[in-house]
């Protein structure tokens, strides 16, 4: 079944916190669960991992790879660093939240967009100028 969204923008970004949210869970049990036995936490981090790429499946579909794979990265920084800071009890030196505060800027500079679009932007192979070959003459070599 193919989800039709109403606004793209929305529905990439939901699909996209979704995976990065689905690939924090991942991470989450095998850090509060590492000391038990690994083939035991197989099948739920398979389940977690299976469902994290299916979100970016979905995503993937209708849009771009950079995009998409820059979103999900941010999200799961963000995400990751804010459990480990409230849920684990970490500290961040003030290098490390300047880091964290130009990645939520980024993230909004992403999504904000701006610029002007093209045949190139938007996938369409079909718009583009068609380069000029030229080729040159295939005289036989001396010797």
């Amino acid at each position: 079944m193919r989800v039709v969204p109403s606004n793209p923008n929305v529905f990439m970004i939901a699909m996209c916190f979704a995976s990065a949210a689905f690939y924090v869970a991942a991470t989450v049990v095998m850090k509060l669960f590492g000391g038990f036995r690994f083939a035991l936490l197989l099948v739920p981090i398979g389940i977690i991992f299976f469902t994290a790429a299916r979100f970016e499946v979905m995503v993937l579909r209708d849009g771009r790879l950079g995009q998409v794979f820059l979103l999900i990265f941010a999200f799961e920084i963000v995400m990751t660093s804010f459990l480990a800071f409230v849920v684990m009890r970490e500290t961040y030196t003030a290098r490390k939240m300047s880091g964290l505060v130009t990645i939520v800027i980024g993230i909004a500079l992403m999504l904000h967009g701006g610029g002007t679009r093209t045949a190139a932007h938007e996938g369409r192979a079909d718009q583009l100028p068609t380069p000029k070959i030229e080729t040159a003459s295939m005289a036989p070599m001396p010797g």
